[in-house]
């Protein structure tokens, strides 16, 4: 965050906040050193504000470079400035641009905070100089050249920092602190912004240019003014979590291109993951203690002293004939024989005998054979051929033999600390005869050492992580102060707050300021590596050039290619009140005419008065007859009632389909047309109503069950919704109503959200047959909500009947929500095809219901026809209070008004007190008056 006044910080709580940005446009002085601060001196050409020329200015600044928190990353920040009647004698191509947003204090005093100095590179102009946009970069701009420093090795991470500065010509921030790390050698093919992403994983942080234009290596940290972001300074109470609860980093891996150096667990928390070619396993350790175990917390497990062996083990010789075809030996035991197995092989073809050492690669304990590599040996000893069934004795060789300590605590795949050496794996453990086989973190052995040799290997157990937080995106007023890297704290809906990583933010200043923050993560492991050339320092910037730019070269091929057009600014008294621009220059006789003042911007096709049928107002409404999007993100999507009633005919014409696995509709229509809110439609949920939103059509109660949809869901939920089963209840899908179809061989995943309130309970996938094919026991103390979820594979025999969803609750309150069942791994809850769920529209198999907003009725369409009725009184009302109804026998109303005349076959008149009474009237030739 950046350094302000206290005056500064009373300034930026205000509701009447003004801000002015500014846009010095200079050059760099060559040859000119850096001053005490570490920036360079620059000539300055041009000043411009918002109280001139500049319009605007968007700032898109990162902390990470991908999709989750990142090590190692350059990550760079792009500048879009605005301009009209732009000066004409500035040489906007060899221009850099030094960004400042200024906030009033006092009187006519503004403190100014800076964002950055900037490298434009596109320049987009429209009726010479009238609109300018200009799209620049920060200094990472400047270092995409390939790296050529190929001597003075081995070479200090300071030394290469300073090399690549100086031959740049780039300023170094003055706090910058350097590990004392030597890199080995030279290694081709990697550009300069490359290798300082390398120097920065090395240090276990990122880097990037600071707003002052420096070279900054930092990690994220809470700043001296610890910042909370409350729900009244959100806009429109906008801190959306993408996750039910924060996540936190639990292991940390790093690939050199060969191998993989791993630290911590990775079933649970979030992995941070990265590249490296320079990484070595005491970089990793030094690493993981300092950025994300808390080792001064870690509690020692057990202690073990363990000494190599290297003996042959006599006591299991094996013998096997070979198998020429697989390369594999098959062996009528293979008790002791894992993958990692180390033994010595002896054989003799045409009376000569031999021995050879090799590793057990594979085992297949039904075939009762195994493959295996052979140690290297001479370069002169001939290949391996061996004839087939060529039979061979194989003595294992012993490893690790502990000496001291108890392995009862020890597991397979346990990382071992070694005393000043790093971190072991134990690979496979032999308790009876205590024995262990250990492997570094790339799954490579360790063997072949003098026997002897000792080890004291500890483990430990990381009882607190340093980077804990909830990701999520958060929009609010904005302050220019703070800056991507920053830790602040979030308000959430229910009050509470928690750690916000800042690792995106998009600042946009005009007039005002809005802001969105975004905290990037998810729940799921993940370690994907690309190749060494393009790691995760390559990610931000290639984004940065490709998407951004297209979006900017098309959005400016269309604003270039139109004719002509004059600009007028309209004043009053105050002064400049807003921008026009029309088809000709005079208000009295244009047509064409694009608005932009204080109230937004418009167009109208009608002149100046109207009316504006495409407009974008400062409420944040954008109105307009057509929008055309590769993809709209966003909270909500607003339509009006007639487009409603067109999807609706569409549907009914079988012309049309709503299938989404994620649709957010919202509409809201100012002529008090229906209001629809479609959580989630047509997605691929194998379990019919699976939260309730249809009461509880397709199931079968046995107790007392609630559906919850209030706050507390909607925020913990992607449905929001749950089921709330009461002690004892049970809750069965209706095979006959609602059945549940899976095909053989196909692997499925059963998940839901579950909510602890102190109570227990179980979630099973039945077979026709009663087979269990899938079970989740779940539950605990606390309010906290927790996914669950179980895997499983559908076998011939499974489909025989079908299938059951049971739950269950054991005691107190048992809550599920966003129950799924689905092919594959996917746990993100999705609808059952075809069903769409709102608050005033529900569609699915059992039919489609409307509730306009504030309305006393709704309409319901199903099998049994269509009703109209009264919802007054519904919470109380054990009937339905039937308004009006049409089924396939007739229409039924409390009254039936004709504006002219009614004509007919046929009409019955009765008297409704006495239905016995009636008359018919049949004529068949003429119409009737009644």
């Amino acid at each position: 965050m950046q350094n302000v006044t206290q005056k500064y910080q009373e300034a930026i709580k205000s509701y009447d906040r003004k801000f002015l940005i500014k846009a010095v446009f200079c050059q760099p002085i060559v040859g000119a050193a850096p001053d005490e601060t570490g920036q360079r001196p620059v000539q300055e050409v041009a000043v411009l504000t918002g109280a001139d020329n500049l319009v605007s200015m968007t700032l898109e600044e990162a902390a990470a470079a991908d999709d989750h928190i990142s090590m190692g990353s350059f990550c760079s920040t792009k500048l879009t400035a605005e301009l009209i009647d732009a000066p004409k004698d500035i040489d906007y191509d060899n221009v850099m641009i030094k960004a400042y947003s200024g906030l009033l204090i006092e009187d006519e005093t503004y403190e100014y905070v800076p964002l950055g100095t900037f490298y434009i590179t596109e320049v987009s102009t429209k009726n010479d100089y009238k609109n300018l946009t200009l799209t620049a970069y920060d200094g990472a701009c400047l270092l995409e050249e390939p790296f050529a420093i190929d001597e003075g090795y081995p070479m200090s991470i300071e030394e290469l920092v300073r090399q690549i500065a100086a031959d740049k010509a780039l300023s170094l921030h003055p706090d910058n602190v350097y590990k004392e790390y030597l890199l080995p050698t030279f290694k081709e093919g990697y550009t300069c912004r490359q290798m300082l992403g390398f120097a920065a994983g090395l240090m276990g942080c990122n880097v990037k240019f600071d707003r002052l234009g420096r070279l900054q290596f930092y990690w994220y940290q809470e700043p001296a003014l610890q910042t909370t972001i409350d729900r009244q300074n959100q806009y429109l109470h906008e801190f959306i979590p993408s996750t039910v609860s924060p996540v936190t980093v639990t292991s940390l891996i790093c690939s050199d291109g060969e191998r993989t150096y791993t630290r911590g667990k990775g079933t649970s928390g979030l992995e941070l993951s990265f590249e490296n070619p320079y990484m070595t396993e005491t970089f990793m350790e030094t690493i993981w203690q300092e950025r994300v175990a808390d080792m001064d917390t870690a509690e020692t497990i057990t202690t073990l002293q363990v000494a190599y062996s290297g003996a042959p083990d006599t006591e299991h010789i094996l013998t096997g004939t070979y198998n020429q075809s697989l390369a594999a030996f098959r062996c009528t035991d293979l008790t002791n024989v894992h993958p990692g197995t180390l033994m010595e092989m002896t054989y003799e073809l045409e009376q000569i005998p031999y021995s050879r050492n090799m590793m057990v690669e594979s085992v297949d304990e039904e075939k009762s054979q195994f493959t295996f590599t052979l140690e290297e040996t001479d370069e002169d000893q001939e290949e391996l051929n061996l004839p087939e069934d060529l039979t061979a004795r194989f003595t294992i060789t012993r490893q690790w033999l502990v000496t001291a300590g108890d392995l009862a605590s020890i597991e397979k795949n346990d990382l071992l600390k070694v005393s000043g050496q790093g971190v072991l794996i134990v690979s496979m453990i032999d308790r009876e005869a205590g024995e262990l086989y250990l492997t570094d973190t790339s799954k490579d052995p360790i063997y072949g050492m003098a026997g002897g040799t000792e080890m004291t290997l500890i483990k430990q157990k990381v009882n607190d992580y340093r980077i804990c937080y909830l990701p999520g995106e958060l929009k609010w007023r904005g302050n220019p102060a703070l800056e991507a890297g920053d830790i602040i704290m979030a308000e959430k809906a229910d009050g509470s707050c928690e750690n916000f990583y800042i690792m995106t933010q998009n600042l946009r200043l005009s007039g005002g300021l809005s802001s969105q923050l975004a905290a990037k993560g998810e729940n799921e492991t993940s370690a994907n590596f690309s190749s060494a050339g393009d790691g995760p320092t390559d990610k931000k910037l290639t984004r940065v050039y490709t998407s951004l730019q297209e979006t900017i070269l098309k959005a400016t091929n269309r604003i270039t290619g139109q004719s002509g057009g004059h600009v007028v600014i309209n004043e009053n008294d105050s002064g400049p009140a807003e921008i026009l621009i029309m088809d000709t220059d005079d208000i009295r006789t244009a047509k064409k005419v694009w608005r932009w003042n204080q109230g937004g911007l418009g167009y109208s096709r009608n002149g100046y008065n109207g009316p504006y049928g495409t407009a974008v107002t400062q409420d944040g409404e954008i109105v307009g007859s057509y929008i055309q999007a590769e993809s709209i993100a966003g909270s909500k999507l607003k339509i009006d009632s007639q487009v409603i009633e067109k999807i609706v005919a569409g549907i009914n014409a079988g012309e049309q389909k709503i299938n989404s696995a994620s649709l957010d509709i919202d509409s809201e229509d100012i002529s008090e047309a229906i209001k629809m809110q479609v959580s989630q439609s047509g997605g691929t949920n194998k379990i019919c109503n699976s939260v309730g939103a249809y009461d509880l059509q397709g199931w079968i109660c046995s107790g007392e069950v609630k559906r919850l949809n209030g706050e507390d869901q909607k925020i913990n939920l992607i449905s929001g919704r749950a089921f709330s089963l009461s002690a004892g209840t049970t809750l069965e899908s209706d095979m006959s109503a609602a059945p549940i179809r899976l095909t053989a061989g196909l692997s499925y995943t059963l998940s839901a959200v579950i909510k602890h309130n102190d109570c227990y309970g179980s979630l099973q996938l039945i077979s026709g047959s009663g087979t269990i094919l899938a079970q989740i026991d779940a539950g605990g103390s606390g309010e906290g909500w927790q996914k669950y979820e179980s895997s499983f594979s559908v076998t011939e025999s499974d489909i025989a009947g079908l299938f059951t969803i049971k739950l269950t609750s054991e005691n107190g309150s048992f809550v599920v929500g966003d129950l799924l069942l689905n092919e594959g791994s996917q746990t993100t809850w999705s609808a059952y095809p075809g069903e769409v769920d709102s608050t005033t529209l529900t569609m699915s198999q059992f039919g489609i219901t409307i509730r306009q907003e504030n309305a006393q009725t709704k309409t319901v369409i199903d099998s049994a026809g269509t009703r109209v009725i009264n919802i007054e009184n519904e919470d109380t009302d054990q009937t339905e209070d039937v308004a009006a109804e049409y089924t396939k026998d007739g229409v039924e109303a409390k009254s039936l008004i004709a504006r002219e005349q009614i004509a007919a076959g046929r009409v019955r008149m009765i008297s409704l007190s006495d239905k016995q009474m009636a008359a018919w009237i049949i004529n068949s030739d003429s119409e009737v008056d009644l």
